[in-house]
């Protein structure tokens, strides 16, 4: 059968938090956790082979602080992160499901200013743009992330933006 997929390219992926984890550890670690899950605008569908369109999982992302070192072989010197495919992870409640995890760092004072925000700010909205590749054009199906030749998708851009709702000031505030 041949190879339908077309040329390598990079996609932007959109991503909307729905949950933010900030841990404190001892000797001041800081792990940073974020939820996400795709829209699918724009893109439509990252077909993996013998999962489907990725873009109907669940995304849990770990930002780094600073340069990485990833330890990863397969992965390119100098990459912003990483994106993999887990299948049959167990999650809190004993519950089997599959998953889009990875990791991204940010330099020290941008990754400083994304956790003072997640801290202090519990009413915004949070988006999450990653351009990532190797993906190949996959005629009307969309993308194609062929993990049997690149096992991570690399993460090459991020970029976190903040929103927080107008209220309307003839509104009183719930609580």
């Amino acid at each position: 059968m041949p190879d339908t997929a077309t040329s390598v390219a990079s996609a932007m992926l959109t991503l909307r938090a729905t949950g933010w984890t900030q841990t404190l550890r001892t000797h001041r670690m800081f792990i940073m956790q974020v939820e996400a899950e795709a829209l699918r605008h724009g893109i439509g569908r990252v077909n993996v082979p013998g999962l489907g369109n990725i873009l109907e999982l669940p995304f849990e992302l770990n930002l780094v602080r600073g340069a990485p070192d990833w330890k990863i072989p397969e992965l390119p010197t100098g990459v912003t992160g990483f994106l993999a495919c887990y299948e049959n992870r167990f999650d809190e409640l004993g519950g089997q499901r599959t998953l889009v995890g990875g990791s991204i760092s940010f330099p020290e004072a941008v990754y400083d200013d994304i956790w003072e925000r997640v801290r202090m700010s519990p009413d915004f909205c949070s988006m999450i743009f990653l351009k990532t590749g190797p993906v190949r054009a996959q005629a009307a199906e969309g993308l194609l992330w062929d993990r049997a030749r690149d096992k991570f998708l690399v993460v090459s851009e991020a970029d976190v933006t903040f929103k927080r709702e107008a209220r309307d000031p003839y509104t009183p505030s719930r609580g």
